[in-house]
Order: C-alpha cells, then structure tokens, then sequence
C-alpha cells in the first residue's frame, strides 16, 4: 500500500545585509591606524632633516652670511665670538668667552685695550646699554663708554649709514663727519611735532639786534 506524501516547503534564504563600510575604506580600526601613521611620520622627520641640516650648514656659513652668524651665535650657544669694540672713533677687536666672561670682565679687557680705566659702560651700535652678557649674543659691534658719559655714535666713515628704531619711528642717522663728529639724521621729528615747536616759538621771537 503506498501513501502520497506532501513536498516539504521550500524556506527562502535571507540575503546578506550589504556591509556599511565602502570598499575604498579600511575595515577595522586597526587598518585605519596603519593607513594614517605614515604621513604622521614623514610630517616628522622632515622637520628633524631640517634641524640636523641647519645645524650642519650654519657653522660653515658664519662668516659668508651676518644674520646666519648672528642666529647661529644665539640659537646654537657659541662659547666665544669676537666684536668690533669703539671708544669714541677708535675701533679695536675683542673676544668675549661666553661662560667665563660677564660684563665686567669685558670692561676690563676693554679698559685694557685703550689703555682707559674711565670705561664703565657698553652699548649696542645703536645706543642699547648692555645690562647682560647674553646680550651679546645678538650684536657684531659694542660701544666702550665711561662711566659717568653719555653713549657716543660710533662714526665709522664718512657715509656709513645706522638705523635705528625708537617706538614706532625708524631714525637713520649717517655720519658726515668724523673731525668735527658730524651726523645727518633722517625722520626726527614728523610734520606734527614740527608745528608744535614753530606754534610754542612764534610768541617769543624778537628781531635780530645783528645786520648783515
């Protein structure tokens, strides 16, 4: 005897949801950390071959290019360097030893030099008195002066042309003499300033008692 059996159901199967992360895009964090640590590591060794370049290149250009030797003297601590030293129009050469010297000693070794023990102060070329010898580090010129005097522009030649900043203004001040000290300074005072003195001196002008 035979019986007829009913075909079992066919149970459809379920597609795979479609994945949310693109195919261009790393699939796990651990690929995303791979994937963004090399220009991390080039944005760091470039400024490295920098450095190690300017500290090799800087020293052998000390004497070629001033502002190179200036930064160089500042940024990577020489231990001595040496100046153009004034006293009035007289210039000589002298070696300061940064870690040794201190102001003082520099005065001394320039007291030395020209022969005067009134030197008690030093300046900048453009009239900055030295209170530390860090200060140095900067200057290419230092400027003797005694200690109860006034600083004196250094006069170089005939033509040399100084710049100096005070606030604000930019002075330029050129020498046209050295026997009389003769300056020419540019910029001293601006149109306002002008008028004002004229305005305060008109009240007190007299006619000249001298005929020409």
């Amino acid at each position: 005897m035979t019986t007829d059996r009913k075909p079992t159901p066919t149970v459809p199967k379920k597609k795979a949801a479609p994945s949310a992360v693109p195919d261009n895009q790393p699939s796990s964090k651990s690929e995303t950390m791979k994937s963004s640590s090399g220009p991390s590591i080039v944005f760091l060794v470039i400024p490295v071959l920098l450095a190690v370049g300017f500290l090799y290149v800087a020293p052998q250009t000390v004497q070629q290019v001033p502002i190179l030797g200036d930064l160089t003297k500042a940024l990577l601590g020489a231990k001595s360097a040496k100046y153009t030293i004034w006293r009035y129009n007289q210039p000589k050469e002298i070696e300061v030893l940064f870690g040794q010297d201190n102001l003082e000693s520099v005065m001394q070794k320039a007291r030395v030099l020209f022969d005067d023990n009134e030197i008690g102060q030093l300046f900048n070329p453009t009239a900055k008195k030295m209170v530390h010898i860090d200060q140095l580090r900067m200057e290419t010129e230092i400027v003797a002066v005694g200690t109860n005097d006034r600083f004196f522009w250094p006069t170089h030649e005939v033509g040399h042309v100084a710049t100096v900043k005070i606030g604000d203004r930019v002075l330029t001040v050129t020498t046209m003499s050295k026997t009389p000290r003769v300056f020419s300074v540019t910029n001293f005072l601006n149109d306002t300033e002008c008028t004002h003195i004229i305005q305060k001196a008109q009240s007190l002008l007299v006619k000249s008692m001298v005929m020409f």
